[in-house]
C-alpha cells in the first residue's frame, strides 16, 4: 500500500525561506564598533596674567582597521604664578576604550601601553613655592579575562615640591613606562563587547611671596606636567620650546590587537575554506551570495555596492543626475545629485535660513543671516547668553535678552539678596574704599619721600608699588579672612553678584590708584619730583595730588554707599549687577558741587602764589588748554583731573565687583578711548580694569 509522505506546513514555510536567503551573514571576525569616551576633568584654557594656568586633555583614534586598535591620550597642566597668593591645576585623566569582536570561536587581545611624559618645577625665584604630582596608571576592562600582565602601568610616580631657599634650580622627571597584557574570550560568531578604563591625576601648584626687598613684585616658582599638550608660558617642562622631547612623542598610547584561534576567522585561507575576511566572506568562511550589500552602503546619490558571488564586491555607480537630494545645509533647499555628489543645480537653490521658520534642518531661524545674536548665520544655535545654555561664565540662560525675569540679559542671576550676601557685599565696597585711600597716601609719600632722597635705592615707579609699610599686604590679608576663613568670613552666603577674589580684587585697585598719578604729574612722574628746599611748590603740588585724590575717593565712596542703600531697599531693591551699575550716577551733583570745586580753587591759589604750574604737574591734563564748553586754565585743568578719576573710579568697580561698565563713555560723555589702561599712551579696552585684566606690579 502506497503511503504519502506528508510536510507540515510550518517545516515547509522554514524551508522555503531558507532556500530564499541563502546561507546566513554574521558580523565580520575581528574588531568593529569603536568609541573611546574621555571623562577626565574638563578642560581649562590656558591663561596668560599673574594668574596663569591650565589644564588641557584629548583622547584620538589613530588605527582602526578591523585588526589593530590604537589610541592616543594626550595631556599636559601648569601654573605659572607673579603676584600674591596661590594658583593649583590638577587633572584628574580618565578614558574608555569600548569595541566589540566577533570571532568564529576564541580569540585573544594583546594590549599594549607606552607611557611617556615629563614633570618639572621650576624655581624662578628664592622666595616662591611649586610642587608637582603624578600617579601611576590604573586599568581595569569589562568582556573578557587578564590571561597575562597586567592594564595596569607603573611608570614611577612623582611628588616633588622646589622653592623657598632651596638651592636645586629646579627639579626635572622623566616618566616613561611600558606594560603588556593579554585579554582571552569566547564569541563563537557573536559580538562580544570589551571596555577598557585607564585613569591617574596630576597637579601642580605655585606660591608667591611678597617681599620687603622686592617690594610688591612677588615672586614664585612655575611647575607643569608635560604629556604631548604644551602650555604657552615658558619656563616649564610643559613647554617644548625649553625640552628636547616632542609633543607627537609623548601621552598615554594603547594598542590594542586581535587574533583569533587556529580556524575560520584567522585571517589565512586554510583547506574546506573559501576564503577568511573581506567583504564578501562569511563568517563560516564561505563565499557570501549575490546581491548581499558590501563595502558602500550606499547614499542618496550613490548605489549601494553588493557581492559577486565569488568573494568580489561590485560598484554598482551612482543614481542619475537629477535625483533630488538634500544636503543638510540649512541655508538651501532644492539640491539635486550630480556624479554622486549632492549639490545645487547651476540655477541655484531656495534660501531659507532667516526666513523665521524654523525648518526641519535648522536649529534656529532669528529671521537674519547674521551672527553674534545667539542665532548664527547658518541658523546653528551660537554659544553665548540667550542661548538658552549655560555656558562657560554663566550663572544662567533662559533663552533671551530680558532683564527682570531672574536671569539677566548677561546671564546673571537677578534675586534679592539676603542679610548675609548683603554684608558680602557691603565688605566688598567697602574694602575698595580701603584700599584706594592708602594706595594714594602711599602715592604721596613715595613722591615726598623721592624730594628728600629717602626711597632706599627704590626708583619713584618701584617705590610706588613696593607697599614699603606692608600696609596693602595687611588689607589683603583681612579681606581674604573676611571673605573665606570660617570664623571671621563676612561672607558667609556668596552673593549672587559684586564679588571678586582678593587675588584680582586688591591688585585692581592698587593699579588704578598708581596710574591716576600719571594723570597728574605725567608718564615720568620723577621728573617731576621737586626739591624739599621749595617748600611753597612742594606744598602746591601736593595740595593738588590730595585733591585730585579725593575726586577718585569720592566717587568710590559714592557708589558703595548707593549700593548698600539699593540692596536693602524695600522696594525696588537692586537685584543684579545690571542694576547695580545704576549707581554710577548717584553721587555726580555732590561732586560737582563740593569736590570739584574745592579742586578748582585750590589749583587757582597756587597761580596766585605764583609758582609755575609747568613745575608742579604733566600729564594729559596739565597738557589739555580748552574743553567743549570753553572753559581754559586752572578750570579746565580741575575739570580734566575730575574726567581722569572718574575712569580710574570706573575701572576700579568693574574690577573689584565684576560690573561692565562702559568707562570710556562715562568718564566725559563720548567713546573716544579716553579711558585707557594706561593713563595716556597704553592701549586697552574701554570697558574697564576687570574686562582688560588687572594691571599687575
Amino acid at each position: 500500500m502506497h503511503r504519502a509522505t506528508r510536510i507540515s506546513h510550518s517545516l515547509l514555510s522554514a524551508l522555503t525561506l531558507a532556500f530564499l536567503l541563502g546561507p546566513a551573514s554574521p558580523a565580520r571576525a575581528g574588531i568593529s564598533n569603536t568609541s573611546i569616551t574621555n571623562t577626565s576633568t574638563a578642560n581649562n584654557s590656558y591663561v596668560t596674567s599673574s594668574y596663569a594656568d591650565g589644564r588641557e586633555s584629548i583622547i584620538t583614534l589613530t588605527s582602526d582597521d578591523g585588526t589593530t586598535l590604537a589610541t592616543r591620550y594626550a595631556f599636559g597642566l601648569g601654573t605659572w604664578n607673579d603676584s600674591w597668593g596661590g594658583t593649583t591645576t590638577y587633572l584628574d585623566s580618565e578614558y574608555t576604550i569600548e569595541f566589540t569582536v566577533t570571532a568564529p570561536g576564541s580569540y585573544e587581545l594583546a594590549i599594549n601601553q607606552d607611557f611617556h611624559a615629563a614633570a618639572q618645577t621650576v624655581a624662578d625665584s628664592a622666595w616662591g613655592t611649586a610642587s608637582v604630582a603624578l600617579e601611576t596608571v590604573a586599568g581595569s576592562q569589562t568582556g573578557g579575562a587578564i590571561d597575562s600582565g597586567s592594564l595596569s602601568l607603573d611608570a614611577g610616580s612623582v611628588a616633588t615640591t622646589t622653592g623657598y631657599l632651596q638651592s636645586a634650580a629646579s627639579l626635572h622627571t622623566y616618566i616613561d613606562g611600558t606594560e603588556a597584557a593579554v585579554i582571552s574570550g569566547v564569541s563563537n560568531g557573536s559580538p562580544v563587547t570589551h571596555r577598557l578604563t585607564f585613569s591617574w591625576s596630576g597637579s601642580c601648584e605655585s606660591w608667591a611671596y611678597s617681599t620687603t626687598i622686592f617690594g610688591f613684585y612677588p615672586e614664585a616658582d612655575h611647575c607643569g606636567i608635560r604629556g604631548g599638550i604644551p602650555t604657552p608660558y615658558g619656563l616649564i617642562a610643559s613647554d617644548y620650546s625649553t625640552d628636547s622631547g616632542t609633543a607627537a612623542a609623548d601621552g598615554h598610547f594603547v594598542t590594542i590587537t586581535f587574533s583569533a584561534a587556529a580556524g575560520c576567522g584567522n585571517g589565512a585561507i586554510e583547506s574546506g575554506e573559501e576564503c577568511d575576511g573581506g567583504a564578501c566572506c562569511a563568517t563560516d568562511c564561505t563565499f557570501e551570495p549575490v546581491d548581499n550589500v558590501c563595502g558602500g552602503s550606499g547614499d542618496q546619490c550613490n548605489n549601494a555596492d553588493t557581492c559577486d558571488g565569488a568573494g568580489g564586491c561590485t560598484d554598482n555607480g551612482t543614481v542619475p543626475t537629477g535625483t533630488g537630494c538634500d544636503d543638510s545645509n540649512p541655508l538651501t533647499d532644492g539640491e539635486v545629485c550630480d556624479l554622486g555628489f549632492c549639490a545645487c543645480p547651476t540655477a541655484g537653490c531656495a534660501f531659507n535660513c532667516g526666513d523665521g521658520n524654523l525648518d526641519s534642518a535648522e536649529e534656529c531661524d532669528d529671521g537674519n543671516n547674521t551672527g553674534g545674536d545667539w542665532c548664527s548665520a547658518l541658523c546653528t544655535i551660537e554659544p553665548g547668553c540667550g542661548n538658552g545654555a549655560i555656558d562657560a561664565g554663566e550663572a544662567c540662560d533662559d533663552g533671551n535678552s530680558t532683564d527682570g525675569d531672574g536671569c539677566s540679559s548677561r546671564c546673571g542671576i537677578e534675586a534679592v539678596q539676603s542679610k548675609d550676601q548683603q554684608k558680602c557685599i557691603a565688605s566688598q565696597a567697602g574694602y575698595i574704599f580701603k584700599v584706594a585711600k592708602t594706595q594714594a597716601k602711599e602715592n604721596a609719600l613715595c613722591v615726598k619721600d623721592a624730594g628728600k632722597n629717602k626711597l632706599g635705592g627704590l626708583t619713584l615707579d618701584q617705590c610706588l608699588s613696593a607697599d614699603r609699610k606692608q600696609k596693602i599686604a595687611k588689607i589683603t590679608t583681612k579681606l581674604i579672612r573676611h571673605q573665606s576663613d570660617p570664623v571671621k568670613t563676612k561672607c558667609a552666603t556668596m552673593p549672587d553678584f559684586a564679588y571678586v577674589d582678593a587675588a584680582d580684587f586688591i591688585p585692581a585697585v592698587v593699579a588704578e590708584q598708581i596710574v591716576f598719578l600719571d594723570a597728574i604729574l605725567g608718564d615720568d612722574a620723577a621728573a617731576m619730583v621737586l626739591d624739599s628746599a621749595d617748600r611753597a611748590a612742594i606744598g602746591c603740588q601736593a595740595m593738588i595730588v590730595k585733591n585730585a585724590d579725593k575726586l577718585l575717593a569720592t566717587r568710590l565712596k559714592e557708589f558703595g554707599s548707593c549700593l548698600q542703600k539699593g540692596l536693602k531697599a524695600k522696594s525696588d531693591p537692586i537685584t543684579s549687577a545690571i542694576q547695580a551699575e545704576t549707581c554710577w550716577s548717584a553721587g555726580s551733583a555732590k561732586l560737582e558741587k563740593n569736590v570739584l570745586k574745592s579742586a578748582e580753587l585750590n589749583v587757582k591759589k597756587c597761580a596766585a602764589k605764583g609758582i609755575d604750574f609747568d613745575t608742579v604737574v604733566a600729564g594729559s591734563c596739565a597738557a589739555e588748554t580748552e574743553d567743549a564748553d570753553g572753559r581754559t586754565g586752572e578750570s579746565r585743568y580741575a575739570d580734566c583731573l575730575d574726567e581722569r578719576a572718574a575712569c580710574r573710579a570706573c575701572r576700579i568697580l568693574n574690577g573689584t565687583l565684576d560690573l561692565e561698565l562702559g568707562c570710556d563713555e562715562l568718564d566725559d560723555g563720548v567713546i573716544n578711548d579716553s579711558c585707557r589702561a594706561d593713563a595716556n599712551t597704553g592701549g586697552g579696552s574701554a570697558e574697564g580694569a576687570f574686562v582688560d585684566g588687572p594691571i599687575l606690579f
